[in-house]
């Protein structure tokens, strides 16, 4: 089974990213999508709420910046999919 990781997913490119992963891509294949998104400004859990079964598309809030979280999910992923972005870096 492929495990994808796709970070920054509740955003306006995650969110159909994700959505072309489950319809579309591997609509009828073994697929596990996990999202990690922190959810601040730009993050929108409402465009992927009905992408989030807990059985092909699992939600993390969480910070990229978290080592150990970033780290165990890395452990059980195929392909990762970075789409975190930040406007203001202070």
């Amino acid at each position: 089974m492929k495990t994808y990781l796709v970070t920054g997913a509740a955003g306006f490119i995650g969110a159909n990213y994700i959505k072309y992963l489950l319809e579309k891509k591997y609509q009828n294949d073994d697929i596990k999508v996990i999202v990690l998104d922190l959810l601040t400004y730009a993050g929108n859990l409402g465009t992927i709420k009905n992408d989030i079964d807990d059985k092909r598309c699992v939600f993390v809030r969480g910070d990229i910046r978290d080592r150990d979280l970033v780290n165990g999910l890395f452990a059980t992923t195929t392909l990762i999919m970075w789409l975190t972005s930040l406007q203001k870096v202070m």
